[in-house]
């Protein structure tokens, strides 16, 4: 789909662009998100694009049934464009809270002007589903959420716990900051911010966050060395590997640089932290951002992490692993629409590899820290029960001993995003005790 630049300027346009890229060329919103809003002015036109696009993504699923029996012969008979504005129509319909009327003029407008041969079929169902539209026979459509996953979590977690984690992901999550202390503080920052008129609330935990509400790139005299947009429960991982200054450490699948270069901050630029990702792209990304927070220790390379070798062990590894990123939904909502459920063995058996190679990699009394941002048990809790009987020189200490109590669920680290508001994020801390004892293939 090619946007001419005055539909972009208008945000339900935006909106519309951004919901064609996800849902039709496999975009990932997060990532094209501040390039196609810099066609807007900063403020409510922003947001309001940015509500539209997540809001029509997360209910995708359920906006294609209702739709599929709107469109005589089926959503796939239509071009894909004009598949993206009924989307984008029917979310603020039925799930945006917007007028019906401003829903439907809108929308049409929109077709008027950027697929004008659709525009009597945008108008006539639109209407329709103004009068009303049907009931979902199922909860998982409801919700949705692909079959498959709606019950494998009902049989986990049982009903109450499976619709209150719904209701967070169909929540809009919050913007954090984590201050880089090698700059400023986050006292000082939190003034620079108020002094502009933007709200900024330090959380209780972590030390550096800070919870705003707008986007740092809409306040222009923000210096772009203090801060770096990051969850809190990412946050929390690097506090969870409590490094010493001057440790040496690895971050194995380092990309995009937040957990590199917020270690550096903690060690105080005093150490090493090698910051290895397999992608060239990602590795230059990553060193233009320990450029910009000036962490000078961070040493980037581009290696496999099942592959990487030290002729000296480190102190510490951290293997925040490739993973279906469930946690991660309220963000990253078009996982739901690209998610199979093959995926979850395969990803296990990877991290497995991984795993296997960052133990390896970690000096005796060193620590291993292994963190995913899935919900998912055969990624965390059964990769830590199969760890620690293969590689019996590893044992695991407990979560409560570096983090507050309520972010732990047993010896593990847990963040509780209906809790917490973040994402949720599993993580396991061992201590090598001696040389290798590898058990097993």
């Amino acid at each position: 789909m090619k946007a001419s630049p005055s539909l972009l300027q208008n945000p339900r346009g935006a909106a519309w662009y951004l919901v064609h890229r996800v849902t039709e060329e496999g975009a990932w919103l997060s990532r094209i998100l501040v390039a196609v809003l810099q066609n807007l002015p900063a403020g409510p036109a922003r947001r309001r694009a940015t509500e539209l696009a997540y809001g029509t993504v997360k209910w995708t699923l359920y906006l294609d049934w209702v739709l599929q029996q709107q469109v005589h012969g089926g959503l796939k008979r239509l071009d894909p464009p004009v598949r993206s504005l009924l989307r984008l129509g029917a979310y603020q319909l039925l799930k945006g809270r917007v007028p019906a009327y401003a829903a439907v003029d809108q929308t049409v407008e929109l077709a008027r002007r950027g697929a004008p041969q659709a525009a009597g079929l945008v108008n006539a169902v639109l209407r329709r589903l103004a009068r009303g539209a049907p009931d979902p026979p199922h909860p998982w459509i409801a919700w949705s959420v692909p079959r498959w996953l709606y019950q494998r979590w009902h049989q986990r977690w049982g009903p109450e716990a499976l619709e209150t984690w719904l209701q967070y992901y169909h929540s809009a999550p919050p913007l954090y900051l984590r201050v880089n202390t090698l700059q400023t503080s986050r006292e000082a920052l939190q003034v620079f911010l108020q002094e502009r008129g933007v709200a900024a609330e330090p959380v209780d935990w972590p030390p550096e966050t800070l919870r705003l509400d707008r986007h740092p790139w809409e306040i222009p005299d923000l210096p772009p060395g203090w801060y770096y947009v990051q969850d809190r429960a990412t946050q929390a991982l690097a506090h969870l590997l409590a490094p010493e200054p001057g440790s040496r450490i690895v971050d194995l699948a380092a990309a995009p640089g937040g957990k590199a270069t917020h270690l550096a901050a903690l060690l105080g630029n005093q150490g090493l932290v090698i910051a290895v990702d397999r992608h060239p792209g990602r590795t230059r990304s990553l060193q233009q951002v320990a450029r910009r927070l000036g962490a000078s220790i961070v040493a980037p390379v581009v290696a496999d992490g099942r592959t990487f070798s030290l002729r000296t062990p480190v102190d510490a590894v951290l293997l925040d692993a490739p993973c279906t990123g469930l946690g991660t939904l309220r963000r990253k909502p078009e996982i739901l629409l690209r998610l199979r459920p093959e995926r979850i063995p395969a990803l296990a058996r990877l991290q497995q590899q991984l795993l296997a190679n960052a133990a390896r990699l970690v000096r005796p009394g060193g620590t291993l820290l292994y963190a995913t941002c899935t919900t998912e048990p055969e990624e965390n809790e059964a990769q830590v029960q199969q760890f620690l009987k293969s590689f019996r020189d590893f044992q695991q200490i407990p979560a409560a001993e570096r983090v507050p109590e309520d972010w732990t669920d047993g010896p593990f680290f847990r963040s509780h995003g209906p809790l917490h508001d973040c994402d949720e994020i599993f993580g396991a801390l061992f201590r090598r005790k001696s040389a290798p004892v590898i058990i097993g293939p």
